[in-house]
């Protein structure tokens, strides 16, 4: 059997035009995966809300007074800044609220009786619980428990802030408690 040059540029063509449909549809395909990628299907969660009510299980915070919850880890360079900055801070100065630092294991990194706030240890169902998925991450909670301030912290000017929520928000509640004082003796 002979094959003439038409017969065979013919043949030649058709599997050209087979290979060239074959990569035009991967090409389509790999186009398509990177603009679905560009939006994202599903934005993680990081936290509560501001102005949702959280409970941190068995962890007892004041009822009487406001609260700032700080989740760390030992193996996060910010968080240890953050510690360090926190470490630095004259808490009593600044007003009469609560200090927490949660983390979601057992650490060796501080002890609490070497710091003016209270540390936690293996915390991780509060972590789960709350869906904390940045770290560092504060939140400023009111005596009944509502989220009045909360985000990531990404530098010790962001905790500077998140101190700030709380001494306006604990300065609130004196003033409100000394008005509820004052009425109740009239």
């Amino acid at each position: 059997m002979t094959v003439d040059f038409t017969t065979a540029a013919l043949l030649l063509a058709w599997v050209a035009i087979l290979l060239l449909s074959l990569a035009m549809a991967g090409m389509v395909r790999q186009l398509h995966s990177l603009t679905a990628s560009r939006r994202p299907a599903h934005v993680p969660k990081l936290g509560p809300e501001v102005g949702s009510v959280v409970s941190l299980g068995r962890l007892e915070l004041p009822t009487n007074r406001v609260s700032l919850v700080l989740f760390v880890d030992d193996g996060c360079g910010r968080c240890v800044e953050v510690l360090d900055y926190l470490h630095g801070v004259d808490m009593g100065r600044l007003g009469d609220f609560k200090v927490v630092v949660l983390f979601p294991a057992e650490t060796e990194a501080m002890t609490s009786s070497q710091q003016s706030f209270q540390i936690l240890t293996n915390q991780r169902a509060v972590f789960d619980r709350l869906g904390i998925g940045a770290l560092p991450f504060g939140l400023v909670l009111s005596p009944d428990g509502r989220v009045e301030g909360a985000g990531p912290i990404g530098s010790p000017e962001r905790l500077q802030h998140l101190i700030g929520d709380l001494v306006g928000l604990a300065r609130e509640q004196e003033k409100r408690g000394a008005q509820v004082g004052s009425q109740s003796g009239t």
